[in-house]
């Protein structure tokens, strides 16, 4: 047989793949230019270059590589020597010499003659010991010849298939190097392993096998990744930035970008996903926007960017009012640091590979919601002149990271009060966030109070953000009097 040049094994490389893919194959053609069928039995061995064992004990009973079904059942030959001939009684025909009615309803039955066992039945249920030098530890992966037993017609040829299965994703964390060889048994019918007298064919352990070595590299499928910004995929942004000329948007987004490479020697094929507020963006953010991509095949040595935007609107703001301090859901938590308020964010871009793995690159996401604080939680304005004006002052402040639109209105009011008893000034206004001690970040507002008849009069003020503000309450009252000596010279 032949399977290569004379004097040289062949060596089958199938190169460098990803752990957990689907088994790769390779045909192989084996010429037979002998003149009988020949039966090979294929047997891989994985190398190992830490194994100490110098030789292989093998023992066999009966044939070493007997005939098997397409199942890899063993095929057991009948034994003509044990043929049980029978006649069964046959109807009786008339006038036939050889025959009779007594004779042909008669069982007849034939016993072989005992003779002794032939020297081949014999030699059959001997045991039989092989031994061989040591070369690599029998296994059915990741290599294997298909089919394992093939008969090859004489003066022909037979296709074979190696194939190999790369380890799964847990068993390959790093570079894998997988040596292993096949050795093909080669045997014969029994008419043809010897002509008495002329010559004998020694066959199995006895013979030669055919040796086909094998080679391949399995890599964990990784991509390498590089972030434009030093700290990573990490997001910074404020509530305010839905904020535009004293309206609130739809959303905004804060887009990062990184650079992913393929520094493997295999083509890596692979999706990604992101998880909400993150999505994918494309140059330009309106145009494409997305949870996952399709999947994608990245060439060895080359690179893709990948664009990561931020998504903030009021759905994610409204965590604020449902997360309690330091509580963490769906990747969110809350912080509270000197009555500040912060969205704390965590999710990864997940990248999914065709073969069952994944690859995580954390997103860090901070988001800064305003809040608004009075300087005054009440105003008495005590007794004052019916029909004269009275003010007094407070503040209104935002020492957050995030501006704030906030707007200003009488939530309640004593029957008493008119339209114009109690008045607020602004009413309305932006605050920039708390930067530095010259920032905007603050306002005096004037309120101002008219008694129209002599009665008590009282009212409750609700300040209001557009962001997740918490509301701020501001309790006012006031007496008329028509007496003279509460005329105010000034207000205090």
């Amino acid at each position: 047989m032949a399977a290569t040049k004379s004097q040289k094994y062949p060596i089958l490389r199938f190169g460098t793949h990803v752990s957990g893919v689907d088994p790769i194959n390779r045909q192989m053609r084996i010429n037979n230019t002998s003149p009988y069928d020949i039966r090979v039995d294929w047997q891989a061995f994985n190398v190992d270059h830490e194994d100490r064992q110098l030789i292989d004990f093998i023992a066999t009973m009966g044939e070493a590589f007997p005939l098997r079904d397409a199942q890899g059942m063993e095929i057991i030959p009948r034994d003509p020597g044990k043929v049980h001939l029978k006649r069964f009684p046959t109807e009786f025909l008339p006038n036939s010499p050889d025959s009779s009615p007594v004779n042909s309803r008669q069982v007849t039955e034939t016993s072989p003659p005992q003779e002794e066992s032939t020297e081949a039945e014999e030699t059959r249920r001997l045991i039989q010991v092989t031994l061989r030098q040591h070369e690599g530890r029998y296994g059915e992966a990741p290599f294997e010849i298909v089919p394992r037993q093939l008969v090859i017609p004489r003066h022909g040829s037979s296709v074979v298939t190696a194939r190999f299965t790369p380890f799964s994703n847990a068993d390959v964390l790093t570079n894998l190097e997988c040596i292993s060889y096949a050795l093909g048994y080669m045997s014969l019918d029994a008419k043809s392993t010897s002509v008495e007298e002329k010559v004998s064919r020694v066959q199995g352990f006895d013979m030669v096998p055919l040796r086909l070595d094998m080679t391949a590299i399995v890599k964990p499928a990784l991509l390498t990744i590089e972030c434009t910004e030093d700290e990573g995929m990490r997001y910074r942004t404020a509530a305010s930035d839905l904020l535009s000329n004293g309206k609130v948007g739809k959303d905004s987004l804060k887009i990062c970008s990184t650079n992913i490479s393929n520094q493997t020697e295999t083509p890596l094929t692979f999706k990604l996903v992101a998880t909400s507020p993150f999505l994918l963006v494309d140059v330009n953010p309106t145009s494409y926007r997305a949870q996952e991509t399709n999947m994608c095949t990245l060439r060895p040595q080359h690179n893709l960017q990948v664009k990561v935007a931020f998504r903030v609107d009021l759905d994610l703001i409204s965590y604020v009012d449902t997360l309690g301090s330091d509580e963490e859901r769906d990747g969110i938590s809350l912080e509270i640091v000197d009555g500040e308020r912060k969205l704390h964010i965590h999710q990864d871009l997940t990248a999914q590979f065709n073969n069952g793995t994944h690859q995580h690159l954390p997103l860090y996401a901070t988001l800064i919601v305003p809040s608004l604080q009075l300087s005054k939680e009440s105003i008495d304005f005590g007794t004052c002149l019916v029909g004269q004006q009275r003010e007094m002052e407070l503040l209104l402040s935002n020492k957050t990271g995030s501006s704030s639109f906030w707007t200003t209105m009488i939530e309640s009011k004593s029957a008493t009060c008119m339209p114009e008893t109690f008045r607020v000034a602004p009413s309305s206004g932006l605050l920039d966030a708390h930067i530095t001690h010259v920032s905007n970040s603050k306002v005096l507002l004037k309120v101002n109070f008219v008694a129209k008849h002599t009665e008590a009069y009282e009212a409750t003020f609700i300040f209001q953000g557009m962001l997740g503000e918490e509301p701020r309450r501001l309790y006012v009252k006031g007496q008329g009097s028509y007496d003279e000596r509460h005329e105010a010279l000034v207000n205090v």
